[in-house]
């Protein structure tokens, strides 16, 4: 055990969390849910899928938790485009693994598990 070896790591965990916490926020809110392209949907589902739980809870105040709630509107009802539903299904499906009940209610309150 060398504490020159550890800081790294603890420094490493603090850049994802706060990278994390801008960007998922920053994106939700970026611009219309309907409008956000397929790029920005693809980087919002990896931050889903590998972020922290406590990191994606701050992160959705309560602009970019409407903006989330949007966004999934849009993808069960809104969306003609095949790569956005694939993208959307992908993110739900991400938040859905998440262990928080809201998040989970979300995804389900929007019949996401349906298709």
């Amino acid at each position: 055990y060398h504490p020159e070896e550890v800081e790294p790591v603890e420094r490493l965990a603090q850049l994802r969390d706060t990278f994390g916490l801008k960007m998922v926020s920053s994106l939700l809110t970026l611009q219309s849910p309907l409008a956000l392209p397929v790029e920005v949907l693809e980087v919002l589902y990896l931050l889903f899928r590998e972020l922290p739980f406590d990191i994606i809870k701050k992160a959705l105040e309560p602009q970019a938790f409407r903006s989330l709630t949007a966004l999934f509107q849009h993808f069960v009802g809104g969306t003609d485009n095949l790569s956005t539903a694939l993208v959307g299904c992908k993110i739900m499906r991400a938040i859905h693994s998440q262990p928080d009940l809201t998040l989970r209610y979300l995804v389900l309150s929007h019949g996401a598990l349906r298709w």
